[in-house]
This record gives structure tokens, C-alpha cells and sequence, in this order.
């Protein structure tokens, strides 16, 4: 006697395409880009702020964020392109 119970036909798995591929590395670079010209405006608004007010403070501040906010990320950025 035959068996006639039903089998199940699964599909092949496939992994992401050509597209997908191409948009998640434009948004991994667009992203890194970003965040890049966010510090750098911020570091431009504090070197305003540290111009006007003219105090060794907001000097200092200003000497912090550009050497542990915009110096890894351009270094970053900059490794990543090689």
C-alpha cells in the first residue's frame, strides 16, 4: 500500500541579493558620513563659542571634543577607505 501522507517541499534558502548588498554598504557609508559632518559642525559651534567668550575653559573644551570626538572618527573613516 502506497503512503500518502503530504511532504512539505521547502524552499531553497537563499542569501541577500546583489541589491541588498550594494544598499547596506551605501548606508554604512552614508552613516559613517554623517556622523562625521555632525562632529565637525559641532566642533565649528564650539570654536565659535570659545572665540566670543575668549576664557581658557571653553579653550579646553574645545580642545577635548576635537581629540576624542573628531579625531577617531576621521580616523575611522579614513582606515575604512584603505
Amino acid at each position: 500500500m502506497l503512503d500518502q501522507t503530504p511532504t512539505m517541499v521547502t524552499p531553497p534558502a537563499t542569501g541577500p541579493t546583489t541589491l541588498e548588498l550594494m544598499l547596506r554598504v551605501l548606508v554604512e557609508a552614508l552613516s559613517a558620513r554623517a556622523i562625521l559632518l555632525l562632529s565637525l559642525i559641532g566642533a565649528f559651534v564650539l570654536a565659535y563659542r570659545a572665540m566670543s567668550l575668549q576664557t581658557l575653559a571653553s579653550l579646553e573644551v574645545l580642545g577635548l571634543y576635537g581629540a576624542f570626538a573628531i579625531l577617531p572618527i576621521a580616523y575611522l573613516e579614513i582606515r575604512r577607505r584603505q
